[in-house]
Parts: C-alpha cells; structure tokens; sequence
C-alpha cells in the first residue's frame, strides 16, 4: 500500500512537472515530437493538449509500457510507437525494470550511492530491479535515415543515465533538431555517468542551454537545450 502511494504521488508531481515544462513552449509551433523513454505516454499526453496538430514518435523498450500506450494510442493517428530503445549502436541491451517502471534503465547502478540507498528505502524494497528484459536498440542517425525526417522540432530524452549514449548515435540528427529537453542527474546513482560530459557534447554540437527546471522532490532537472543554427 505505500508503494503505491509512492507512485501515485510521484506520477501526480511529474505531471505538475511536466506542465510547467509545456508552458515554457506554449507559444512555440512544435510540428515535430520525438519522446525517447516515453514510459506511458504521460509527456505525449501533456503536449498534444497545447500542440494538436504535432506528430509525435515515441520510443520505450519496456514491453509493458508499450503496449499499454498501443492500447491508449490505437485511434490516434498522429502517434507512433516504436517497442525499443535508443543509443549509439545497433545491439541488444539488458533493460533494468525498476519498480517505479518510469526509472526502468539500460545503465548500471552505482549501489553504493546514496541516492541509490534513499530510493530503495522510500519504495520500501529490498531490491531497485525487479526484474530484467532484453531489449533491441538502434541508433536515432539509423531512424531519421530510414523515415527521412527532415525536422525535429523538439525532441525530448528521459532515459535514467542513458542520454549521453542517445546523443552519441544522433550526431546527424542533432544537426536537424530545434530544441531538446533532457534529463540531468545530480546524484552518482549511476556508474560513469558525468552531467558535465552532455552538457559539453550539446554544446558542442551547436546547442545552447535556455532554461532548467528542477524536479520538486528528486535529485535531478530537465533542461531546455536551443540549436543556436538558424532554421527557416
């Protein structure tokens, strides 16, 4: 019963989170939509409200989130969904499902963290990983080639200490996005993960940071990251 407090409450914070995102593109035409670590669909779900006529592609490897937004998604035209994850070769990757499936990652935890220590303490639970899945991956260069996008207007990276990995197989694709919303951990919960090294590499790769909000009660923020480059 209190883990399931614990989710309802994070899932309701998240979504107060995620709004104060939105507004800061309320006034943006955002044509164009990649969410990478879509989870449920929660972020897909705040934006379409604001961005109707956006066509939104969706990435999640964890089976049970992908066919719970199949389900959710089946009639919506201008939603696509794809059942794998993302990084910086083609390969097959275990995918750590967390309890709290949102925090699901392909990296690998440093358990002798602090933060790693406080979360299983809040969940109340002996273990973080529940259990384990073998996921596909493929490069987003790989993606953007074989559907000849052209423009991204915004693409948004949630992937629990994975997001240098995207980045590194979407040097081309970097080229024609906008903007990117991207998560940043403050803690060491995960091994070899630096938040100075993707700072660095959107930088650059022509970006600039425009704007951060930090989560209210987790010790990490998304960041908005602009193209500097001019885009007609």
């Amino acid at each position: 019963m209190y883990s399931l407090l614990i989710k309802y409450l994070v899932h309701k914070i998240s979504i107060f989170h995620m709004n104060r995102i939105l507004q800061y593109f309320h006034k943006k035409e955002l044509k164009i939509i990649f969410d990478i670590g879509s989870y449920k669909g929660d972020f897909i779900d705040c934006f379409k409200k604001k961005h109707k006529k956006a066509f939104f592609y969706s990435f999640e490897p964890h089976q049970d989130n992908f066919l719970y937004q199949k389900k959710k998604y089946k009639y919506i035209k201008n939603i696509k969904l794809f059942n794998y994850g993302l990084s910086d070769n083609k390969t097959k990757l275990n995918l750590k499902v967390n309890y709290l499936s949102n925090a699901s990652t392909f990296s690998e935890f440093n358990k002798t963290a602090y933060y790693f220590k406080i979360r299983k303490l809040i969940l109340g639970k002996s273990k973080v990983t529940i259990s384990n899945q073998i996921c596909n991956l493929n490069t987003l260069d790989n993606f953007v080639e074989n559907n000849n996008t052209r423009v991204i207007d915004l693409l948004k990276l949630d992937v629990e200490g994975f997001e240098l990995k995207v980045l590194k197989g979407a040097k081309k694709t970097l080229t024609m996005t906008k903007y990117i919303i991207i998560e940043i951990t403050h803690s060491n919960i995960f091994q070899n993960y630096k938040k100075k090294e993707i700072h660095n590499f959107l930088t650059n790769n022509g970006f600039e940071k425009e704007k951060s909000f930090l989560f209210p009660i987790f010790n990490f923020e998304d960041r908005i990251y602009k193209n500097k480059s001019n885009f007609k």
